[in-house]
């Protein structure tokens, strides 16, 4: 049976490669897809028997085959998807690997041409101020997943300690924690995080909203509160992983507003109130409660709209499942040890008490049947 000895990914800016070097040419054929996208010609290739050579090559033209695009950060992002390479046509052995492939890709901002415009007489200079308002145009934000892990000090009582490892598996009921944070900002601006969702990495048709357009979480288990950082440009929530039913992975995405301090209507609610961090959850609407983000307005515009200062991010974990438990049909108790002991005790009890009573029994119709024969003579 053949085996693959090495897998090699080179990413292009339009595809991804898969070079796979295998033990011994092929005898007979082989096959690489996309998973779950066997059927898919476009996202399948079958290569004959040949035995001149041991190396494969397998293409998937990034945003097909049900890629998926996660952006970690403001300027880059990445496809990921999962390849089967399997040396029969139909059916997937142990012999078969399976692959997790990542590219990551960057995207160029241009800035904004200056020009210089001559005004004639009557028109006045801008103020300093506004020239010292000049905000950075995208600042650079990142959306990171990590696993929490809690140590306890025995020596100094009820000590805790946490340690924090960037996660991409976790299992169910670990804790999980979710970091944004936002570099190259102005002092005035503060990040504010909203309209979250969650899916099993593709669209269920209404997906979960764990987060409102308030920036207040909808259900715990879903995503815990927000914490802001002092300076308001990190946050963080945490809570215990969990999964979708049939599905093994988690999507989430957030909304991000860079918002500024110094002027109220740079963000705000649904409502027409300013946006604050944390936010006042106390009392959000009933509204806030339904399962479909509302938008939040941003400088006056819709979040539908995508405005400038607004950052849609986008993290995926893998979540294994629970541990099962073995669970037998209910069999015929067997006597314990002690018990065997009892029994051995009892038996004999039991016997000599039957054998009493039959004794008994037999020796009061005996005494009957001889008082009947001789009756006692009163002299």
């Amino acid at each position: 049976m053949n085996r693959v000895i090495s897998a090699e990914l080179v990413c292009t800016e339009r595809e991804m490669q898969l070079h796979v070097l295998i033990e011994k040419p092929l005898t007979h054929s082989a096959r690489i897809f996309v998973k779950d996208q066997s059927r898919n010609p476009l996202c399948s290739l079958i290569y004959p028997a040949n035995p001149d050579h041991n190396a494969l090559m397998f293409r998937i033209p990034l945003s097909t085959c049900d890629m998926k695009r996660v952006q970690q950060y403001t300027n880059r992002f990445s496809f990921t998807t999962s390849v089967v390479v399997s040396f029969h046509k139909m059916f997937v052995s142990s012999m078969d690997r399976a692959y997790r492939i990542t590219c990551d890709y960057s995207k160029t901002f241009n800035p904004r041409t200056t020009k210089e415009i001559t005004v004639g007489v009557g028109v006045q200079d801008p103020e300093d101020n506004h020239v010292r308002q000049i905000l950075p145009e995208i600042p650079e934000c990142s959306y990171k997943l990590f696993r929490v892990q809690k140590h306890f000090n025995t020596d100094s009582g009820n000590e805790v300690s946490f340690e924090f490892s960037e996660a991409r598996t976790v299992r169910v009921g670990e804790e999980l924690e979710h970091r944004w944070n936002c570099e190259k900002m102005h002092p005035d601006q503060f990040i504010f995080i909203h309209n979250c969702m969650v899916n099993p990495e593709f669209s269920m048709g209404n997906d979960p909203v764990i987060v409102d357009a308030r920036g207040c979480t909808i259900d715990p288990m879903g995503m815990g509160k927000i914490v802001y950082s002092i300076d308001g440009k990190s946050a963080s929530s945490r809570h215990l992983a969990y999964k979708f039913a049939d599905y093994p992975n988690l999507l989430f995405k957030c909304s991000v507003s860079i918002c500024r301090k110094s002027l109220m209507t740079s963000c705000v609610n649904p409502d027409g109130s300013p946006v604050t961090i944390p936010p006042n959850c106390v009392k959000r609407s009933s509204r806030a409660l339904t399962k479909t983000a509302l938008p939040l307005s941003v400088n006056g515009t819709s979040s539908k709209s995508s405005p400038k200062n607004m950052i849609e991010l986008s993290e995926a974990i893998r979540v294994e499942d629970i541990n099962e438990s073995n669970l037998d049909s209910e069999k015929p108790k067997l006597l314990s040890e002690c018990d065997c002991w009892l029994s051995i005790i009892y038996i004999p009890i039991s016997m000599i008490l039957l054998v009493l009573c039959v004794t008994s029994v037999i020796f009061i119709m005996i005494y009957k049947r001889t008082k009947k024969s001789f009756p006692l003579i009163f002299y």
